[in-house]
């Protein structure tokens, strides 16, 4: 079952406390903000391998957003005026700065974690610390974000994003590998309501890097795992569905596999296709 404390509900605490310093082991807590009646709805949309986009207030925030692939109709644009993004790593399948210019213009805002390197293309690039928040907009703080450990399967730095928003929270996990601080922040931010999750356990066979039966990304059963480690109660599953062997191969039936092993957990399951959407 997803962890809950009966004496001690995180999210209470967190809301009464203020910030802590970058210094705390695990990372900063940081408090939800007062819901009230005439709070504007927010929305998430999945994009295209491991994108999704969300929506609230003045803030439109694109993580891992990369063009869609061909026979995809799904356009990630925004009319809103305000346009933010956040990657996980500088990967071609999350990071496309052509396609980040184009969707937020000059005045759309880069946020990357600071030992990331980024294209140099004109975005405007905003590096920050691991666990530092991210306000987006400064002003409004419609959605707020923080960088949090990641381990990447090709040794390139990662971080994951931890995002809080209209009062629900949320993990966008990248394509990392099973790490020790999951622990960590499952215990700093969790629960989460939902976890994007990789789950296609990918190994490739490209320049110096080869196929040795080592899984570079979360496997079905490790990003149940993971989830657990959380405290979330939903998995979405993301980057998975498109093997391109015998370069770049996935494990077999990574979506049946994840039904199964969070099953097991009773941890839930949000299968979302491209361009579908949560509201709250």
């Amino acid at each position: 079952m997803p962890y809950r404390n009966p004496k001690l509900d995180r999210r209470m605490l967190l809301g009464t406390v203020p910030l802590a310093g970058a210094a705390l082991l695990a990372g900063p807590a940081f408090p939800l903000r007062a819901q009230t009646a005439d709070r504007q709805p927010a929305r998430l949309r999945r994009l295209n391998w491991a994108g999704i986009m969300i929506e609230h207030g003045d803030a439109v925030v694109y993580v891992d957003a990369i063009r869609a692939g061909d026979g995809e109709t799904v356009d990630a644009s925004s009319d809103r005026r305000v346009k933010y993004a956040l990657i996980s790593h500088a990967h071609g399948d999350h990071y496309d700065p052509a396609f980040l210019l184009e969707t937020m213009g000059d005045r759309g805002v880069l946020f990357h974690e600071e030992n990331i390197v980024v294209d140099q293309r004109p975005l405007r690039l905003n590096p920050v610390a691991m666990w530092e928040p991210v306000f987006m907009p400064r002003s409004g703080a419609d959605i707020v974000a923080f960088p949090v450990p990641a381990s990447d399967g090709f040794g390139d730095h990662q971080v994951s994003w931890v995002v809080e928003c209209n009062g629900k929270r949320l993990i966008h996990c990248g394509d990392t590998l099973w790490h020790g601080r999951f622990w960590d922040i499952g215990q700093a931010y969790g629960p989460f309501d939902w976890t994007f999750l990789p789950i296609n356990g990918a190994q490739q066979d490209l320049g110096r890097f080869e196929i040795l039966g080592a899984p570079g990304v979360l496997t079905p059963e490790q990003a149940v795992a993971a989830a657990q480690a959380l405290h979330a109660e939903t998995i979405v599953p993301i980057h998975y569905g498109n093997p391109t062997p015998p370069v770049y191969v996935e494990e077999a039936d990574p979506e049946a596999r994840l039904r199964m092993a969070a099953a097991e957990a009773d941890v839930a399951v949000r299968i979302m296709a491209v361009g579908e959407e949560l509201r709250w």
